[in-house]
């Protein structure tokens, strides 16, 4: 039987929760609300439409994004209908999910809970809000964080099944827009594969692995019945975006010192935080684990910036 004061924590925390979700869903349904600015973007309204029309992309039109923020689209239509509201509950309520479950992993490390509701309060205003309507590049972030997450959770909980659904995250984030998710894939690959060398477990990777040839073989099926051929979606996806990335890149001079330029507001904001983590570490006042989760946070944060 919890004792009072157990059952005042509990409560206080559930109450943060709530209101994290109230804050974070109604701060982005609002500003979504305000009229059209140049940034808001009717592609997602346009595409859930003509899905609902069973005009399917890859299949009837050319994609030049990813597909699934606009199925997901067509399935908020079909529950509110085809209007503006049933627009931008959808990166509302994905506004206010992403912050809950930032909160939950920060106090899974271990954060002070009132730090951990400030901290995502503001996350939750910063997070969906500058966009408002439902937007590739947030859907992309917010679903490869969503992998990380899963990371640290797999970590921290010692539990496998987490690998297994990670690339469920990290695929859906693809199926969004190809960067930054290929980048923060990449990055948690590499540790994957190092925590299960230091831990000499193969767990890790082969429940990653698992997981990784079940979202595929899930992919194909809907592609199946969808009746969108796999070589259309790789010409569309993959293939014409590297054609022009490619000639961006050939263009590109790269230039370190213009780059630190660039960033330096953000790098300098960055510097206390990196400076409290290697003197704590030193002092074996955090673990290595700690180390680790913060400066995969710091990298996606970096990327996503």
């Amino acid at each position: 039987m919890l004792s009072n004061k157990n059952k005042i924590y509990f409560s206080l925390e559930n109450f943060y929760l709530f209101i994290l979700f109230l804050v974070s869903f109604l701060i982005n349904l609002y500003y979504a609300s305000r009229g059209v600015f140049p940034l808001d973007s009717f592609l997602h309204f346009d595409s859930g439409y003509r899905i609902l029309n069973n005009e399917l992309p890859v299949r009837d039109f050319w994609i030049v994004h990813g597909i699934f923020p606009d199925y997901l689209q067509a399935i908020f239509f079909k529950i509110f209908d085809v209007n503006w509201i049933g627009y931008i509950i959808h990166p509302s309520l994905l506004n206010g999910l992403i912050s809950i479950f930032t909160f939950y992993i920060l106090r899974l490390l271990d954060v002070n809970k009132h730090l951990s509701f400030v901290f995502c309060i503001f996350f939750g205003i910063l997070a969906y809000p500058p966009s408002g309507t439902p937007f590739i590049d947030h859907h992309s972030s917010f679903f490869s964080l969503l992998g990380i997450y899963f990371f640290i959770l797999g970590i921290k909980k010692k539990k496998f099944i987490y690998y297994f659904f990670l690339p469920f995250m990290f695929g859906l984030a693809f199926l969004s827009k190809q960067v930054p998710a290929i980048y923060v894939i990449f990055a948690v690959s590499l540790l994957i594969i190092f925590f299960s060398i230091i831990r000499k477990n193969k767990n890790l990777i082969i429940y990653s692995f698992a997981g990784t040839f079940s979202f595929v073989l899930l992919l194909m099926t809907f592609f199946k019945l969808q009746d969108i051929e796999l070589k259309s979606f790789l010409e569309q996806y993959i293939l014409f975006p590297i054609s022009i990335g490619s000639s961006r890149y050939d263009k590109f001079d790269p230039d370190l010192l213009g780059l630190l330029h660039h960033f330096k507001f953000i790098l300098f904001s960055l510097l206390p935080l990196l400076y409290f983590l290697i003197f704590k570490f030193k002092k074996k006042e955090i673990s290595l684990k700690m180390t680790t989760f913060t400066f995969v946070f710091l990298f996606y944060h970096f990327l996503y910036v």
